[in-house]
């Protein structure tokens, strides 16, 4: 039995409550909706910090493209081995950043 009025009127207000019946298709389409938004986290996530990488590899570059060029405390690379630096890493920054657009963001079909 219900100890206060308000207990009792919540009672009788779920007592005419209409039911709602859930069948396997509501409950599949709240877990893709579920799935979605763990997609989109999980997304965010990996391009921020995929972000920062690059960003700091490139840095780096910069850096390197910099010491070569002033030859600051003595740095000095041959010409052949600063171009095959220079060339791989911004090929494969190239290259990383088409996969992951391509796999983390697939053409909706």
């Amino acid at each position: 039995m219900p100890e206060t009025a308000e207990e009792s009127a919540l009672l009788a207000i779920a007592a005419n409550a209409p039911t709602i019946e859930f069948d396997s298709t509501t409950v599949l389409a709240a877990e893709d909706v579920e799935d979605r938004k763990q997609n989109r986290g999980l997304r965010k996530t990996i391009a921020i910090r995929l972000i920062w990488m690059l960003s700091a590899e490139l840095m780096f570059l910069g850096l390197m493209i910099i010491f070569q060029g002033f030859t600051i405390w003595g740095f000095h690379l041959q010409e052949w081995v600063f171009s095959i630096f220079t060339t791989s890493v911004l090929a494969q920054t190239f290259l990383l950043v088409r996969v992951v657009v391509k796999n983390l963001f697939p053409a909706e079909s």
